[in-house]
């Protein structure tokens, strides 16, 4: 064979190569149908708050996108601010809601003294009832809430702020699991011995002053029929409180611990970094991810989720209490 022919086929051969090379890097960027995305609406920043000296007024703790990304799952924001209309478009597109922790208000006084709920508690309230909505129509579309997630869902529930108060700030417990727990959708698939330790090992975290006692959930049986109970713990003075819980018809769950903390913050010295303890964090960020997969609604371009996604947002360092934060 010729040089000139040899010649010929090496540049035939690149010229193959870099055709494959692209091809597939392009599916790749181009497509993210492999990815189920989740919307997390941000935390309103308080006066109090170490980042309120700024232009920001509103941040989502970069734990909360870290525990979700670490099970693939790709976090769209869905900042305070946002109108109903933008709601609607995001909710149209991803496959799920997440309402993080935080401190924010839920509910002021009218003039006569009776409550009414603050910005923050009508646009949830407004999404949970386009979640129902959804599901209803025949779209299986999830809501995770932790903490302040978990607060606002009985609230909305049970549709009358009935929160209590419970010396939970800082604070390792051990869960008490219900009856239910072992047919629950959340934990039927958990290895017991996760369970065990969540139950005997002292490594759950909880950060939390207000909450939802067994009694008070008794009270009110538009809580009962939308939500069960799956886990208890015991405060600092020993009130049994209501840390886990999963819907009876919707697939909404709400969880008063944080799994997402062990493996992501430093700040506070009860936070366990036991192994199992970040296990456990993981067991709940798979648990999510199998949940958003059911829905198929994908961004078909990677170009579209990024028009969407949290890269393009303004980030700091705190270290106290969160690690870093994204601020819009």
């Amino acid at each position: 064979m010729s040089y000139s022919c040899i010649k010929r086929l090496n540049s035939l051969l690149i010229l193959y190569i870099i055709s494959a090379y692209c091809l597939e890097h392009s599916e790749q960027s181009t497509e993210s149908g492999y990815y189920p995305t989740i919307g997390i609406l941000s935390t309103p920043i308080e006066k109090r708050d170490a980042q309120s000296n700024s232009k920001y007024s509103m941040f989502i703790s970069g734990t909360y996108v870290k525990h979700i990304e670490s099970a693939g799952i790709r976090p769209v924001p869905i900042w305070n601010n946002s109108t109903y209309k933008e709601i609607d478009l995001i909710m149209s597109k991803i496959n799920g809601l997440y309402l993080i922790g935080g401190k924010t208000l839920l509910v002021a006084k009218n003039d006569d003294g009776s409550l009414k709920y603050s910005k923050y508690m009508k646009k949830v309230i407004y999404m949970i009832k386009k979640a129902i909505k959804k599901n209803d129509n025949g779209e299986y579309f999830s809501i995770f809430g932790t903490c302040l997630g978990l607060e606002v869902l009985f609230i909305y529930a049970a549709n009358e702020y009935i929160l209590e108060s419970f010396n939970s700030t800082r604070y390792r417990s051990n869960l008490i699991f219900s009856e239910d727990a072992p047919f629950s959708k959340i934990l039927k698939n958990a290895d017991p011995k996760m369970l065990n330790f969540m139950a005997k090992a002292n490594i759950t975290f909880e950060n939390h002053g207000k909450g939802i006692s067994p009694a008070t959930y008794l009270k009110y049986p538009n809580l009962q029929k939308m939500f069960k109970p799956i886990a208890y713990s015991r405060d600092r003075q020993g009130n049994l409180n209501i840390v886990l819980a999963e819907g009876n018809k919707y697939p909404f769950y709400g969880l008063m611990f944080h799994p997402e903390k062990p493996a992501y913050e430093f700040f506070f010295s009860t936070i366990s970094h036991d192994f199992r303890a970040i296990e456990i964090g993981q067991y709940f960020a798979r648990f999510f991810a199998e949940e958003l997969k059911k829905n198929p609604k994908r961004f078909i371009y990677e170009e579209e989720y990024i028009e969407y996604s949290l890269q393009k947002y303004d980030t700091i360092y705190l270290h106290n209490p969160y690690e870093i934060v994204y601020l819009a």
